[in-house]
């Protein structure tokens, strides 16, 4: 139970709520559109690459469920942050944000330096927060939270969603008078193009159906485009409402 940060959890629900609405409005979407399949000629022994062509943009409902859950979620973290200092005394309240940076040592001097971003925060709670890691480099680090401080940030006013061919699903139900292969299956051709498979008629009548399902990703960063942004929204909101509960028990414990 949540004793001292109890505004920071406001905002966490508000995230959840707006996840579900999100979920809601992709699994419209995805029920609705579909991608196309095109083939271009590769100029070579007459093959050709199929691929998946977006031809259908993330819905508004979406982007907006997705811009109110990462305001709400940074919000979260902030509060929290906020709150804790304020419980602890803290003398430049407008200094106290939750730290989040490229890379460690950057999070570390900063959070130490007297005149830098997070100086309200009171040293007692600095162990605690970088035992949350909120950097990412080089595998090292939190990515999740690591993304959630640049979508909240440098991008906070438009999400970057977009719609990934799911490879896994891909199922060839018709291939008559063809060879095919699979070569870089998931290769980007384009920005809104993404290979499936080569193929080399060997009759004039050829024919192959394939079917493919698609899911939406944010295209932040390149380490988290194999999971659906459904997805990567749980897991944020997970990560702020384990580091909220954390710091409550730390300021529980600070304050005895």
């Amino acid at each position: 139970m949540i004793t001292h940060l109890k505004e920071a959890t406001l905002a966490l629900n508000w995230a959840k709520d707006e996840i579900k609405n999100f979920d809601a409005a992709a699994a419209d979407f995805l029920q609705s559109n579909s991608n196309e399949l095109v083939a271009h000629p590769t100029g070579v022994g007459g093959s050709f690459l199929i691929v998946a062509k977006q031809i259908h943009a993330p819905s508004d409902d979406m982007r907006r469920a997705a811009y109110r859950i990462v305001s709400d979620l940074r919000n979260a973290l902030d509060q929290a942050t906020h709150q804790a200092s304020i419980k602890l005394g803290t003398n430049k309240p407008e200094k106290t944000n939750f730290p989040i940076g490229d890379t460690e040592i950057y999070v570390v001097r900063q959070l130490a330096a007297t005149a830098g971003p997070w100086c309200g925060i009171p040293i007692q709670l600095h162990p605690k927060l970088l035992s949350f890691k909120p950097h990412f480099e080089n595998g090292r680090g939190d990515l999740i939270l690591r993304v959630l401080g640049q979508l909240a940030n440098s991008n906070k006013h438009k999400i970057p969603l977009r719609t990934m061919t799911n490879l896994a699903s891909v199922q060839i139900n018709t291939a008559i008078g063809v060879d095919f292969w699979f070569g870089k299956t998931g290769r980007i051709i384009s920005d809104d193009e993404i290979e499936i498979l080569n193929i080399i008629p060997t009759s004039d009548n050829y024919k192959v159906e394939i079917d493919v399902k698609f899911r939406i990703i944010i295209s932040e960063n390149e380490l988290i485009v194999d999971r659906s942004a459904g997805e990567i929204f749980k897991e944020m909101a997970s990560r702020v409402e384990l580091i909220i509960s954390e710091l409550d028990a730390e300021v529980s414990s600070l304050i005895v």
